[in-house]
């Protein structure tokens, strides 16, 4: 027992307007569970018992009065002056406890204004707003524990049963609210990886990720203490699993277009068509792999062995197909050289370059083994390029020269004025060079040119994997000649 009050006067009852005198004397016990109200001096002793959870306040306005409401709005009025008999002790302890109950009170008020502005902030998408309203709210629970655990002798769960449902009230609007903004973030991190951007992807995915856990950890705060689950809590339960499926799909995204990329690369029928699902594979595989690499909480699904298995077999393939690419390519600029399709074949062989180039930067990374020798070919392509190129610039010369000669025959017709200006003049004519021979070879393209005026001559090699040998130089087999 805490104390004891002794009125021998009795006590007054009041509610609404009306107060009722009890004019015997009234012992008031306090315990560490409730409040006792007893009349020891008639025959038949009653006894009435009021909890603290009934207590609304309980407060002493002044040294000669002890107020106390209870929670069904009945008023009770302890005299503290003449022959009552009471401690100080007792009296402390019961303004604590209304202390106490007043404060849970307004807190109790003040939660269900909060979890109302929080469900509006959430739907206006106002989530700083939000978070900010629960810290708040949050900060004054935490005062009104402090008091409630850190003072005896009555246990929190007798003084203040309401406060685990006021915790509640406040963590389940602002698990809403993390679950509300992670969706949010997740709607956006799908937008981004569907698109390719991973990079952003990633970021705000894990964003998404950070807001969940926070909401399950929240969660934890609105669950009852039986097995059962009820109400709110049982569907924020679900919204939370419905999240994190969400979130396993958005983050299983980029291996799944992977692995879309590499099944239509495998049934594609057009060598290009090919090659570009194949380089789709490659990149996908790439960023996920880069994006998961060395990070224990990876934002993207997906094991990293597998996935750098995948991006291997696709490498090699790449570098195949490139070089199959390559060497379409080249032997057609072969067959538009020989239609004197000078800058069409350019083109081409310019194309068959940048295939080998392409598969020479895989294999040098993927299969070492086969890098050098994808080099040699690179080395002597370029170089036939090269000479290539002077073909062409030799094939806009003589183009240049006819334009030139045409223009003289017309003026010796009877010119006009205007027609006049535009004759070159005879020093034009006679440096003008009209003759040239071309040839070219395999081993190299060479370019001369002399006075006489015999036409050009091509000589193309065609190529496929059987035209290199281990040393790099081309085989005899496929030379074709023609001329023009």
């Amino acid at each position: 027992m805490c104390g004891r009050i002794t009125s021998p006067g009795g006590i007054t009852r009041i509610k609404g307007g009306d107060q009722l005198a009890v004019d015997r004397r009234v012992v008031t016990l306090v315990t560490d569970r409730r409040i006792l109200f007893t009349t020891p001096d008639e025959n038949a002793v009653e006894t009435v018992a009021l909890d603290y959870d009934q207590i609304v306040s309980l407060s002493s306005p002044g040294s000669e009065l002890l107020e106390l409401t209870t929670a069904t709005g009945i008023g009770l009025e302890w005299p503290l002056a003449g022959e009552t008999s009471w401690t100080s002790g007792t009296i402390r302890h019961l303004c604590w406890i209304g202390d106490v109950r007043n404060r849970l009170r307004s807190c109790q008020n003040d939660v269900k204004l909060a979890a109302g502005e929080i469900r509006t902030h959430a739907e206006r998408r106002e989530w700083d707003e939000g978070a900010d309203t629960y810290r708040e709210m949050r900060a004054e629970i935490d005062d009104l524990c402090n008091l409630v655990f850190a003072t005896g002798p009555v246990e929190p769960a007798v003084l203040a049963p309401e406060l685990t449902e006021i915790e509640r009230e406040l963590e389940e609007a602002n698990t809403r609210l993390l679950i509300e903004r992670a969706q949010s973030q997740l709607d956006l991190a799908r937008q981004l990886v569907e698109n390719g951007d991973y990079i952003q992807g990633r970021r705000v995915l894990g964003q998404a990720q950070h807001y969940y856990s926070r909401a399950q950890e929240r969660n934890d705060a609105v669950k009852r203490g039986d097995a059962f689950q009820f109400g709110a809590q049982r569907e924020l339960t679900e919204d939370l699993q419905r999240l994190g499926w969400q979130i396993e799909t958005v983050a299983a995204e980029p291996v799944k277009q992977a692995h879309e990329a590499k099944i239509r690369a495998e049934t594609a029928t057009e060598l290009s068509e090919e090659l570009d699902h194949w380089e789709t594979a490659f990149n996908r595989y790439g960023h996920v792999l880069t994006l998961e690499w060395g990070n224990d909480e990876r934002n993207f699904a997906g094991d990293p062995g597998e996935l750098r298995a995948e991006i291997e077999r696709a490498a090699s393939r790449l570098v195949d197909l490139h070089c199959r690419a390559g060497y379409e390519r080249w032997n057609t600029g072969g067959e538009l050289a020989e239609t004197d399709e000078y800058k069409a074949a350019l083109q081409s062989c310019l194309d068959a370059q940048a295939h080998l180039e392409r598969a020479h930067e895989l294999a040098t990374e993927f299969e070492p083994a086969r890098a050098e020798e994808i080099a040699t070919r690179l080395e002597k392509m370029a170089d036939a390029v090269i000479r290539m190129r002077n073909a062409t610039a030799v094939g806009a010369d003589e183009t240049a020269t006819e334009q030139i000669e045409s223009r003289a025959e017309t003026a010796a017709e009877t010119p006009t004025d205007e027609q006049s200006k535009e004759l070159p003049s005879a020093s034009e004519l006679t440096e003008l060079d009209t003759h040239h021979e071309l040839t070219l070879d395999t081993d190299e393209f060479s370019e001369q040119a002399d006075d006489s005026n015999e036409v050009d001559h091509f000589v193309w090699h065609s190529l496929d994997d059987s035209d290199w040998t281990d040393d790099g130089q081309t085989n005899s087999a496929g030379n074709s000649e023609q001329k023009h």
